[in-house]
């Protein structure tokens, strides 16, 4: 099975949506807390949405983000 490195995967998304997308989204932040995963959506406008990745892979985390997109 090959190991993912969400971190450093959720970093990169959060940059390329900063960077190429219209999502005002100013980064992603990966953190762990009491057994679970999740990703920190932070806006431009200083709102945070705390989105649960716990047992996602890569291409489910980028799933679960692009739903709190939309």
């Amino acid at each position: 099975m090959n190991d993912e490195n969400k971190q450093e995967f959720v970093k990169a998304l959060g940059e390329c949506l900063a960077n190429h997308s219209r999502c005002n989204v100013t980064r992603l932040e990966y953190k762990e807390a009491y057994g679970k995963e999740f990703v920190s959506i932070v806006r431009d406008s200083g709102t945070t949405q705390h989105v649960d990745i716990t047992g996602d892979s890569c291409i489910a985390i980028m799933q679960d983000v692009s739903k709190w997109l939309m």
